[in-house]
């Protein structure tokens, strides 16, 4: 007991009531806090007051003494401290390999409570990966404090990159699930920005992926949000389509346009605009190596400098600026309206809702997401527990 690191949580008008020993930790909390934020704490400190059973220590200076225990089958429960009669730690008779587990489990639960009490006392901490995400949900759980937990969460994506940046890096299981938590914890801006990786996970030419998805949510009993992925599955899908049928229509040769007998200077332009767009997209321009209608298609074509050629600005010139006849300032007139007409037709496909664009994401990682569509946003009303 002499060794036992003490962790205090201290808030102004609350000092310190209740002792959790946790294996080798001690946590000095106040039941108010506790009581505020739990359930499971409202009752079992109510019940600890009812108990006259219970033996205390009149020398103490808590009010309330509990130790972490845990049972054969690896769940792990608190209980008052004057009621165990063995030790704080059961160690006699393990092997080293039951030694090694039982301290791995040891740490976990302790992380697990420690992040517990940061929640319950606004403590800012950071959650590091699916894993530590998933304990801290089931410890939520267990003690009955999803709300506070939720508020917790959020508030660590706004100091911490790692749980989100780390989302395109795994397989599809792995988003499925960081979804499938952030809608247990009711966590609006967790759920939005994993909902975007679902969905561009979503799209692919054998539709293997989204079936992964359905699938996913299956096995992890979260049949109701398929519906939702479904829905914006489609939606993604007709905006590429829509996409698509703007570059086709940008490929067209516009020339019967410009041979109407009433064609306007706007349809003159348009089709001056079509022909630099086609001569863009001609062979041996960088774009054989993309996938067609792919998300880095899409980039690559927003990013393209589009230059005109010296008699399309001519002609740009004759049907704009009649009294213009610097190449150069007709050139570069025409190439920002080209650039400007291609990424308005190409937006709703090339633009990133993600909340969260951490500086490491944008020097480091953006490059490689340019292949995913990242463009779905989510409606406030297509949240789960707001439907």
């Amino acid at each position: 007991m002499a060794n036992l690191n003490i962790k205090r949580y201290d808030q102004p008008g609350f000092d310190p009531d209740t002792r959790l020993i946790v294996f080798d930790e001690e946590l000095h909390v106040n039941s108010a806090i506790l009581r505020l934020h739990s359930q499971f704490f409202r009752t079992f400190l109510d019940h600890y007051d009812a108990d006259r059973n219970i033996q205390h220590d009149p020398h103490s200076n808590f009010r309330y003494e509990y130790v972490l225990k845990g049972g054969h089958d690896g769940v792990y429960g608190l209980q008052p401290l004057g009621n165990v009669k063995s030790g704080i730690r059961d160690t006699d008779g393990r092997d080293n390999e039951i030694e090694y587990h039982s301290t791995v489990a040891e740490l976990r639960e302790t992380w697990n409570l420690e992040q517990l009490m940061n929640a319950f006392y606004v403590k800012p901490s950071i959650i590091e990966d699916l894993e530590e995400l998933e304990e801290l949900v089931r410890t939520a759980d267990f003690y009955s404090a999803l709300p506070i937990v939720s508020k917790f969460v959020e508030s660590s994506l706004q100091i911490s990159e790692e749980l989100l940046y780390n989302i395109p890096k795994f397989p599809i299981d792995h988003a499925v699930k960081i979804l499938c938590l952030a809608r247990k914890l009711e966590a609006s801006s967790l759920f939005r920005e994993t909902f975007i990786h679902v969905i561009a996970f979503s799209n692919s030419d054998d539709g293997h992926s989204y079936k992964g998805i359905i699938e996913e949510l299956k096995l992890r009993h979260n049949e109701d949000l398929i519906p939702l992925v479904t829905r914006y599955h489609a939606l993604l899908c007709k905006e590429i389509a829509n996409a698509n049928f703007f570059l086709m229509k940008c490929c067209l040769n516009q020339e019967h346009l410009i041979l109407r007998p009433h064609a306007t200077p706007k349809d003159r332009e348009l089709a001056l605009i079509s022909e630099v767009i086609r001569h863009e997209l001609q062979p041996g321009n960088g774009y054989a190596n993309l996938e067609r209608f792919s998300a880095g298609f899409y980039q690559k074509l927003c990013d393209a400098p589009f230059a005109p050629t010296s008699n399309q600005a001519l002609r740009y010139g004759e049907n704009n600026e009649p009294g213009t006849h610097h190449i150069q300032t007709l050139s570069r007139q025409l190439q920002q309206k080209v650039v400007a007409h291609v990424r308005k037709g190409l937006w709703p496909v090339t633009r990133n809702c993600l909340q969260f664009n951490y500086p490491r994401h944008t020097a480091e990682y953006q490059p490689g997401r340019r292949d995913a569509f990242l463009c779905t946003q989510l409606e406030d009303g297509d949240l789960p527990w707001r439907s």
